[in-house]
């Protein structure tokens, strides 16, 4: 949620990955579905797969 405060506030991608240890291209999926979807659009879904 605090870079969906930071993409509101404008703050640019590089630095967004920077301060949050992401990488850049991650920061850019981010924007791109928090600028379709919202905020909601970055709550956590879970784990990306089941433990085995």
């Amino acid at each position: 949620m605090e870079a969906a405060e930071r993409f509101a506030q404008g703050v640019e991608n590089r630095v967004i990955a920077h301060d949050l240890l992401l990488s850049v291209r991650s920061v850019q999926r981010r924007r791109k579905a928090w600028s379709q979807d919202g905020p909601r659009a970055l709550a956590s879904k879970g784990p990306a797969s089941l433990p085995s």
